[in-house]
């Protein structure tokens, strides 16, 4: 069992947000989104027994971040000591992820030596920054149509 924490960008018209969050409640949802949640029914564990997690949580543990787990301007998202991200999901790029996620916070990047797992996180960070910028373009009124939203997912 593990908790993680992901970041799942929606265009902004697809997003609810719940007026009835209640801040102290992590299991309590801060917003919706059918389209974020069809986009991870693909990697819903299910009855098969694999997948990238189990359930999940609109915000959950982490609905502090950002305006209730929404990150309306997304470039906030970027800082990686803040807001440590374990994957991204989009329409257009899937499920991308930093590492495996295991068991009681156990990843794939346990297994490397210190200076391999200083790699694959410079590279993950490079990764998360490339497709959250493809998503900050602005339209012509000057503004984004994507929003980020925080997931809390469980494996």
């Amino acid at each position: 069992m593990s908790h993680f924490v992901g970041l799942v960008i929606v265009p902004k018209d697809k997003v609810t947000v719940n007026k009835k969050h209640d801040q102290d409640d992590r299991y309590s949802e801060a917003f919706s989104s059918d389209y974020a949640d069809e986009l991870l029914m693909n990697y819903w564990e299910g009855d098969t027994g694999y997948g990238e997690f189990d359930w999940y949580s609109a915000g959950g543990r982490w609905s502090d971040y950002a305006d209730n787990g929404i990150f309306w301007n997304l470039d906030k998202a970027l800082d990686n000591n803040k807001y440590p991200f374990w994957n991204i999901v989009t329409e257009e790029n899937g499920w991308v992820k930093k590492a495996d996620m295991g068991w009681w916070g156990m990843s794939s990047l346990d297994e490397l030596s210190e200076k391999d797992k200083a790699k694959e996180i410079k590279k993950w960070n490079k990764i998360f920054a490339d497709v959250v910028m493809t998503h900050t373009d602005l339209n012509y009124l000057g503004k984004t149509d994507w929003v980020g939203l925080t997931y809390d997912f469980h494996i």
